[in-house]
């Protein structure tokens, strides 16, 4: 990906757009983690690009007095689609089914498990299947959804792996899991994850455009924190956070509804701080100087021993 993004740099004669290419990256790796996580394939991310494409436009056009967010032309311009794309992205509905190649494999094979004929009972309960054989079995599943690009053995690892098959006697598996992400995660902390780092994203955006009222913004970074130091600091900006959220209830109480109503820019408090706890990469660990050995004491021997009485 380096290689690519200091290609593009040679080849237009752009540092910035190459810059520019880097961030999209590091941010772009971090979402590709999260779907991963909760059975999300590249389709599935690059429709929502598609998409999020067309929204930003619409957004940077509205803000150009007298222009048509809607304007298919403007739009192919800004974003960089023909004007046949944008026509039929623009009638796309959010909640519309769209063909999305490159779906999550194992997400694929357990949604038919629950949906294919002979492969559940009632109520979509998906059948006790036995590994290898003719269908009905998990090996003719597979292959019935995926066709022959992967063998059912690699999928069969990634659902023993993610906990969401169990073991059955005579060479047969059972799903025990309706979806590919873990099911306890908290459903209203993931969407707030999109919250925090839009408005981080955009809060640096306007740094950089040097948009008033230029937002607040401090960020700190310490690698290699100890945990006792880090334990300090997180107690520290917790009772910190505390006190800023309580300032900003007073102020939302003290704004009445006359107040609300009153036209002009609007603003947003957005606030959030995190402790972020990573393993050493093999990088970071090859980069560590090792420490010196210390020479063991040699003891003497029984005849040196000996020697001294």
């Amino acid at each position: 990906m380096h290689a690519f993004i200091q290609g593009t740099k040679e080849l237009t004669g752009d540092p910035l757009a190459a810059a520019a290419l880097e961030t999209c990256f590091r941010v772009l790796e971090a979402v590709a983690q999260l779907s991963m996580e909760v059975g999300l394939g590249i389709g599935d991310i690059r429709s929502l690009s598609d998409s999020a494409f067309i929204s930003a436009a619409q957004t940077l056009l509205a803000e150009d007095p007298g222009a048509d967010p809607d304007n298919v032309a403007k739009l192919a311009v800004r974003t960089g689609f023909n004007r046949a794309t944008v026509g039929k992205l623009l009638k796309i509905r959010p909640d519309s089914e769209r063909d999305k190649p490159f779906q999550h494999h194992t997400a694929r094979v357990m949604r038919a498990w629950q949906s294919s004929a002979g492969y559940f009972e009632g109520k979509g309960i998906p059948k006790i299947l036995p590994i290898r054989g003719d269908a009905p079995s998990f090996y003719a599943l597979t292959k019935a959804t995926l066709g022959d690009d992967l063998p059912p053995k690699l999928i069969l690892k990634d659902l023993q792996r993610i906990g969401a098959i169990k073991a059955v006697p005579n060479k047969q598996v059972q799903l025990i899991r309706t979806t590919y992400g873990n099911a306890n995660w908290d459903c209203k902390q993931v969407k707030q994850i999109g919250e925090e780092v839009s408005d981080h994203f955009r809060a640096i955006l306007q740094l950089l455009k040097k948009q008033h009222p230029i937002p607040f913004r401090r960020y700190i970074t310490r690698a290699g924190l100890g945990l006792e130091n880090a334990g300090i600091l997180a107690r520290e900006l917790t009772n910190r956070v505390d006190v800023a959220m309580d300032v900003h209830s007073r102020a939302l109480e003290h704004e009445t509804h006359n107040s609300k109503g009153i036209p002009g820019q609007k603003h947003r408090l957005s606030a959030f701080t995190v402790i972020l706890m990573e393993p050493d990469s093999p990088q970071t660990q090859r980069s560590r100087p090792r420490r010196s050995r210390a020479k063991r004491a040699v003891k003497p021997s029984a005849a040196a021993r000996s020697k001294k009485v």
